[in-house]
């Protein structure tokens, strides 16, 4: 059989194509030769036909359930859409539900024997709220993020094997369960799944397509998460994506121990080991009155602000510091010896810590979405002066998130410029949803296992 390859719009994407006719090549290469289509149908338009049963229920209605298991809690996000029927369709996702489960599945000290009591009102949620016809074919899939990566191999996988026992029990589960549904993304899974959300979202996989895609920089609690299409060959950490019957090639790396809670202990912690015989520090990064205690083998040491805004930076450098020139292979290095292409001059969208930190220390005003690096630092600065009350007072945000205003403030704009930002880019935009529908890597996850079902019928 003759495999013609057509390569559209950029080198990143590509379609193959098979030829079983040599005389027809011509003729079907033309056929063949489209940009994805857009599938984003309402119910009244022309081309979408409603195969439903008696009682109402369109069978081409298809459902899938992301359980999205953080540190703090688990979100229950349902989608909905209309089945894919070819190759280059994109469908239509929509979350119909929402909801929030506290407190997170790492709470738990015995999993493997609590996680029926966890899991039960999250799967009456679900049984209320989907289609009784649709359970059976409804896939539940129970991710974890960076709480779980941060664990013990032993407690993560006690969590999981917890979770497996539960969902593979159909008595307790009546949806579609797979062993494989039930996993810890990783962190550059993590990563890509919300590059491909911010870019469904944006129409980059349908046929009316922007001429370029966006990038996606995440700091969550306990990782940093960046993905991107480089201008130039991708060296390492590569992940292709296949969606609408196009292939993308995505650089995507996670930084583990780069989120904002884990940096505030890497920051303490680095001040405790500088200090080993110290009952009380004062820790740069916090305000003035603000207090913490750390305990680490079976020694308490008091944390004392000092508000201090160079202090916390000399202190952050630390971590974002890049390795000689000689040591880093493959170029270029971001931080450490990790490598990382040029960002060039795309738009990326940044989320989570960022957003909310820019948000506190109003940054975004009058519904302004762009983020200049150069002017968080220096807000940020400014933020880092006060005292805890007068952060709070004249912030309006919460006395015990002010601190962390502070260190997020000045760490973002240094994590930036070490991932190949310049201090007065215009290149980022900071937001949490698109067209009323929050960005994250749910929504990605949810397309792409479409995609993998849509496959795997036709083969």
């Amino acid at each position: 059989m003759l495999v013609c390859t057509v390569y559209l719009h950029n080198a990143m994407a590509r379609r193959e194509l098979f030829c079983p006719v040599i005389g027809f090549l011509l003729v079907f290469v033309h056929l063949s030769y489209s940009a994805p289509t857009n599938e984003t149908l309402s119910s009244n338009d022309t081309d979408v036909e409603t195969n439903t049963t008696d009682n109402g229920y369109d069978v081409d209605m298809k459902y899938g359930v992301i359980l999205d298991a953080g540190s703090t809690s688990t979100k229950v996000h349902v989608y909905s859409w209309k089945r894919k029927n070819h190759e280059t369709a994109v469908p239509q996702i929509t979350e119909v539900q929402y909801r929030k489960y506290r407190p997170g599945v790492g709470a738990y000290a015995h999993p493997e024997h609590e996680m029926g009591g966890y899991l039960t009102p999250i799967f009456d949620f679900l049984t209320s709220n989907v289609p009784a016809q649709a359970h059976n074919a409804t896939p539940v899939m129970f991710m974890a993020t960076a709480g779980l990566r941060l664990l013990s191999e032993s407690a993560a996988q006690s969590i999981l094997h917890g979770v497996h026992s539960i969902m593979s029990n159909s008595s307790l589960n009546p949806f579609l369960y797979e062993e494989r549904f039930v996993r810890i993304l990783s962190g550059e899974e993590e990563g890509f799944l919300a590059w491909i959300s911010a870019n469904y979202l944006r129409g980059f996989f349908t046929n009316q397509r922007p001429q370029e895609s966006i990038g996606v920089i995440e700091v969550g609690g306990g990782s940093c998460q960046i993905a991107f299409i480089p201008e130039v060959p991708i060296y390492e950490d590569k992940i292709p994506v296949q969606i609408g019957g196009l292939t993308y090639e995505v650089y995507t790396h996670s930084f583990l121990s780069y989120g904002a809670q884990t940096m505030t202990s890497r920051i303490r912690n680095h001040l405790v080991r500088r200090n080993q015989h110290a009952i009380a520090l004062v820790d740069p990064c916090m305000l003035k009155d603000d207090t913490y205690n750390l305990t680490n083998n079976e020694k308490t040491v008091r944390m004392v602000g000092g508000s201090n805004a160079s202090e916390c930076q000399s202190v952050l450098r630390h971590y974002l510091a890049r390795v000689p020139e000689y040591m880093c292979s493959p170029k270029p290095c971001t931080i450490g010896s990790v490598y990382g292409p040029p960002v060039g001059n795309r738009t990326f969208i940044a989320m989570g810590v960022i957003y909310n930190t820019a948000k506190e220390l109003g940054l975004l005003k009058d519904g302004d979405i762009k983020l200049v690096p150069s002017e968080m630092e220096a807000k940020a600065k400014e933020f880092c002066k006060l005292r805890l009350s007068e952060a709070s007072g004249q912030y309006g945000i919460k006395e015990k998130w002010a601190s962390s205003d502070c260190q997020n403030g000045l760490y973002v704009p240094m994590l930036l410029e070490a991932l190949g930002f310049k201090p007065n880019t215009a290149a980022i935009q900071t937001k949490t949803n698109a067209g009323g529908i929050k960005i994250g890597w749910s929504l990605g996850a949810m397309l792409q296992e479409e995609e993998r079902q849509y496959h795997s019928d036709v083969i």
